[in-house]
């Protein structure tokens, strides 16, 4: 049965099916709780670009279809775990802003 968790205290996901592991970057916001622990704010967003697989010696390549089907088997599993968690999934990891002078 596949299984999906958030690992590095949320910095990307892990996706497993059977003997295949997979892992990828996610990104969520920190809410701060007075006198408790900060908590996510959603969205979660899952880039599918980022996916690899995992505990390979030698990286085996992922077409982008693939990836983008583990990114969307990652979210059902991981919303279905916390009802009110809203994940977003994207294709391409976000691109650094540019300063206009």
């Amino acid at each position: 049965m596949p299984t999906a968790q958030f690992i590095h205290r949320g910095e990307e996901f892990q996706f497993v099916d059977g003997s295949r592991r997979y892992e990828g970057t996610c990104l969520w916001s920190w809410e701060e709780v007075a006198g408790g622990v900060p908590q996510r704010v959603s969205p979660i967003y899952i880039y599918a670009r980022s996916i690899r697989r995992a505990g390979l010696a030698r990286a085996v390549p992922l077409g982008t279809v693939k990836k983008v089907a583990i990114a969307r088997q990652a979210q059902v599993l991981l919303e279905a775990r916390d009802p009110g968690l809203n994940i977003v999934v994207v294709e391409d990891l976000p691109q650094p802003q540019q300063r206009v002078r």
